[in-house]
């Protein structure tokens, strides 16, 4: 016979879920900023890029 867990995990698989949360969140802020680093580079890229095309256009 099968148990059911029931809709409820418990509290030692809530503390885990915590304390990953709590290890990944230093991680996630620097992807976060490596991320909107990338961004500006691109963009940045781009403009260029249409620049070179465009020569006669402004900035």
């Amino acid at each position: 016979m099968v148990v059911s867990a029931g809709p409820w995990p418990s509290k030692k698989a809530e503390m885990n879920t915590l304390e990953i949360n709590e290890e990944l969140r230093p991680q996630r802020a620097d992807n976060k900023h490596q991320f909107i680093n990338t961004k500006e580079k691109y963009l940045v890229t781009q403009r260029l890029n249409h620049v070179f095309k465009n020569p006669l256009c402004t900035v």
